[in-house]
């Protein structure tokens, strides 16, 4: 029952979390709540603001890479690069997606040159894009994590959440996403 409710998108609270030794079993007790429906509100509205503001000729190679089609993500990547007039923007964004690309791919190296690279041109426009430039110090602190580099990885996820302190708000997706990094290194440790 509680696998059918999860799946109709119910959210519960804990109340008690205890450790049975006989049964060498751990006992979880929970109730329903509604705060679900907020949540899943709250995620709809971020989605459709994100796709109003992404730029549309790269949300055709971010589909791709949600497909898990990385090879023909790179590729269509790779085409706007070389074939279109991108600008400083979008060559950082192309960057970031070929980090994401190749991590993805399982090529760590060629992930974290694009990732550096990536962060470089956000970091060094005017103004700097330094949002941007934290999510892909995620991406990086993700590699470093997949090859377990977790010193790298927390020193990312770190310098990311400093960016985002002072340019997102608290309860942004993206500075969600950094915590939950930092906070399976944590739990590893």
């Amino acid at each position: 029952m509680m696998s059918l409710l999860t799946l109709l998108g119910a959210s519960f609270q804990i109340d008690a979390c205890y450790y049975n030794e006989d049964e060498d079993l751990w006992r979880v007790q929970v109730h329903a709540t509604d705060q679900g429906a907020d949540l899943a509100a709250e995620y709809m509205e971020y989605q459709k603001k994100k796709m109003t503001e992404s730029n549309i000729v790269l949300m055709f190679g971010n589909l791709l890479l949600e497909m898990g089609e990385y090879t023909k993500a790179e590729r269509y990547f790779d085409t706007i690069l070389s074939s279109s007039n991108p600008n400083d923007e979008e060559i950082a964004c192309i960057f970031f997606n070929f980090g994401r690309t190749h991590r993805l791919k399982g090529d760590f190296a060629r992930a974290i040159n694009c990732y550096n690279r990536a962060y470089n041109l956000h970091m060094n426009a005017r103004p700097k894009r330094a949002a941007s430039a934290a999510k892909t110090l995620n991406g990086m602190g993700v590699v470093y994590s997949e090859q377990g580099r977790q010193l790298k990885a927390e020193e990312c996820y770190q310098h990311a959440m400093k960016l985002y302190k002072k340019n997102v708000p608290k309860k942004h997706v993206d500075v969600a996403g950094t915590l939950i990094n930092l906070g399976t290194i944590d739990c590893e440790r």
